[in-house]
């Protein structure tokens, strides 16, 4: 039997010389592209996990002393590592349907106004245009480790009614001009070190080849390298009082803040 041509561009082609098309892929079977399911909560953790949604429910139609409600409840979860687990807030957000990044900015906002008394008072101050700085200003300024400056910060928000990119922006600003200053003195202290390194290891040097040429005459190196030894022992505690300082001003972000 004469093998029928298949049309193409170019020309006519026999069945048998027809390119195959890839078939489309099969659909999958109900029931079987199930999603994974959620980690187990821990016991301890799961009334927390009811707390949380009844509280974000309420923060929904509420003001900002609603919201500053989760975030006490974040903020305690957060430092009972040893009771709830150290991935207890990752958790709480994958039970709300929130990032653990998150939940741990609304718990610093319970680190900078430690009470609820406390943050409704601030909650409840008025901008000159008349109204309440949004949760999302809090959010901001929660992101200021220094706390006076936070405070004048949160005065000048209501002052100029600041909104909430705005007061991140200056947070940013002040984090980057702290970042160079701590470069700054971080390289300060490494030449500190460098020098004080170098000129105990000539003085042990010539003390060392003086010892060699006539053992009298290592003495005064000797004693050198005492006098030298001490300049680092004086040295040392205001070196480590800087990096401490220094630490401060940085800051350390939670280990789960990335997540």
């Amino acid at each position: 039997m004469d093998e029928k041509p298949v049309a193409t561009r170019r020309g006519a082609r026999t069945a048998k010389e027809a390119p195959l098309r890839s078939a489309a892929p099969a659909a999958p079977k109900p029931g079987t592209d199930k999603p994974k399911p959620k980690e187990a909560l821990p016991a301890a953790l799961r009334p927390k996990a009811t707390k949380l949604r009844e509280l974000l429910v309420e923060a929904e139609t509420g003001d900002s002393s609603a919201r500053f409600e989760v975030s006490l409840l974040v903020k305690e979860v957060r430092d009972a590592p040893n009771m709830y687990g150290k991935k207890a807030v990752a958790q709480l957000g994958t039970e709300v349907g929130l990032g653990a990044a998150t939940l741990y900015k609304y718990a610093a906002v319970g680190d900078c106004w430690t009470d609820a008394k406390a943050f409704r008072e601030a909650a409840a101050q008025r901008t000159k245009r008349g109204r309440t700085l949004p949760w999302a200003v809090f959010l901001a300024l929660a992101q200021e480790p220094d706390g006076r400056t936070r405070r004048g910060l949160h005065v000048r928000a209501l002052a100029d009614d600041l909104s909430a990119g705005s007061v991140r922006s200056d947070v940013a600003s002040r984090k980057a001009r702290k970042a160079a200053s701590v470069a700054a003195s971080m390289a300060a202290l490494r030449r500190q070190a460098a020098a004080l390194a170098e000129n105990v290891g000539k003085t042990v040097s010539q003390a060392t080849r003086d010892a060699g040429e006539v053992p009298g005459k290592a003495l005064p190196a000797i004693r050198a390298c005492i006098v030298q030894l001490a300049r680092v022992s004086e040295a040392i505690p205001g070196a480590v009082e800087k990096l401490e300082a220094l630490a401060q001003v940085v800051g350390a972000p939670h280990p789960e803040e990335s997540d």
